[in-house]
């Protein structure tokens, strides 16, 4: 176990590259804190327009995103991936905003995201999501 009380299922090979991008600093330095622990190199994006700009300089291969984000939203965001070259895999999280989690999560799920995760959620569920969508899974509904 390490020093965050989690179990990583398994570390990568190699550093894998993730964008965590959320408007909550405090939440993005804790998973970014988390992530790294877990071997993996992590970009971090505070809206829509910086996590595309960020991918532009250092490509990840998994973007962790906030679905309510200001200037480019996730919904936005999956679609922008989703046309790249070598097309990220894409985590989409949210608490809900005004139609609930489960309305927001659905519908990313309907654009292509490879998973979905309610907030709050447990590190060790996103542990494991980031290796199964790796490994060229998807989740199967909001996990928490």
């Amino acid at each position: 176990m390490d020093d965050s009380g989690v179990n990583p299922p398994q570390r990568p090979l190699r550093p894998t590259r993730l964008l965590i991008v959320d408007e909550d600093e405090a939440l993005r330095t804790e998973l970014a804190a988390l992530l790294t622990d877990a071997g993996f190199e992590v970009l971090q994006a505070a809206n829509g327009r910086a996590a595309i700009d960020a991918q532009e300089r250092g490509a990840a291969e998994v973007v962790i995103a906030e679905m309510l984000l200001p200037e480019v939203d996730g919904f936005e965001l999956i679609a922008h991936f989703s046309r790249q070259v070598g097309r990220p895999k894409f985590i989409a999280m949210t608490s809900g905003g005004k139609l609930g989690a489960d309305f927001y999560l659905k519908t990313a799920r309907q654009l292509g995201a490879h998973g979905v995760l309610a907030k709050p959620f447990e590190n060790k569920k996103l542990l494991e999501m980031i290796m199964g969508v790796l490994r060229g899974g998807t989740s199967t509904g909001p996990a928490r």
